[in-house]
């Protein structure tokens, strides 16, 4: 039975659109507030950063959670990319895979628009990389309503009279004090997935391992060749291994 109810709350379900990606030392991206909406395309010549910006909205849609991230391959076949190289601006298939920078702060965020209430919401990430470091390391992960993330607001300049983005501390202080209680900081990613997603969904907010997986799924870009092989990778859930049943299999066999 249709009535507007109904059309109401469908139309709530799918309310949040994405509207700006903001990325500071991604890749060859110094500093870049891209907004987007609607069907886009991205194009450009291999080096360009067009795969920089699917895989830095993976990272922070997953809270780089790497058992959810698959990044995409370089010009080879194989790929050698990571969010560190990302960060370093060290990729292989450009420049020779001399990192841009030795070490930085990297500031990746997203901003989201209630398609209903025109309300922002921004979530992202502030990484800290280091070439002598194997990995890297994350800041905070922040969630921020009602708040549209720009550069903009980061911005200062030195005696020189060159820009520069400030530091991570001092991005937190000013969302802090700009924002207050609209502001979540976490150290994991699984309790800011849970949030952001609660926050897009408050009435219906999906589990955030099940989301992560199928988002996972969603932005693979695998030939399947074994079908059986497929469901078992990316729709059954994985059981833990029951050692104690295979035993008991063994003697009885």
């Amino acid at each position: 039975h249709w009535n507007g109810n109904v059309s109401i709350q469908t139309r709530h379900l799918l309310m949040y659109e994405l509207t700006r990606l903001s990325f500071h030392n991604w890749y060859v991206f110094e500093v870049l507030d891209l907004d987007v909406g609607g069907m886009i395309a991205v194009i450009g010549p291999t080096g360009a950063g067009k795969s920089a910006i699917l895989d830095g909205l993976q990272v922070v849609i997953t809270g780089n959670n790497g058992n959810f991230i698959d990044l995409n391959p370089s010009a080879g076949e194989k790929s050698d990319r990571t969010v560190l190289s990302y960060c370093l601006g060290q990729v292989s298939d450009f420049d020779r895979g001399a990192p841009k920078r030795e070490r930085c702060e990297t500031v990746l965020a997203l901003t989201f628009r209630d398609t209903v209430t025109d309300e922002p919401l921004t979530i992202g990430l502030l990484l800290h990389a280091d070439h002598s470091e194997r990995t890297e390391s994350s800041r905070a992960l922040f969630i921020a309503r009602g708040y549209a993330f720009s550069f903009e607001d980061f911005i200062e300049r030195d005696e020189d009279g060159d820009e520069f983005v400030v530091s991570h501390d001092e991005i937190i202080e000013r969302l802090k004090k700009n924002w207050g209680k609209a502001l979540t900081l976490h150290a994991r990613s699984t309790q800011f997935v849970a949030e952001y997603l609660a926050a897009m969904r408050p009435r219906s907010s999906p589990d955030a391992r099940l989301f992560l997986r199928s988002f996972n799924n969603a932005v693979l870009a695998r030939e399947i060749r074994d079908p059986t092989d497929f469901v078992r990778r990316f729709v059954l859930e994985a059981d833990p291994l029951n050692v104690e049943r295979i035993r008991s299999c063994i003697e009885t066999w």
